[in-house]
């Protein structure tokens, strides 16, 4: 199964006056069988992708 992420957008404590934005419009594809790297700075929204991939 291909994992796919299209327009995904989060945010931590949405809708208040500490709201923070994790993820804008992220879109990727993810092939059945291959491997993919997920890199960036710290605060960058890598822990907050992998959550959302094991929701």
């Amino acid at each position: 199964m291909d994992i796919r992420f299209n327009e995904v957008n989060f945010a931590y404590q949405a809708n208040t006056p500490f709201e923070t934005r994790a993820l804008f419009d992220v879109n990727f594809d993810i092939p059945t069988g291959k491997y993919t790297a997920i890199i960036g700075h710290t605060g960058s929204g890598k822990s907050t992708i992998l959550q959302h991939l094991n929701a």
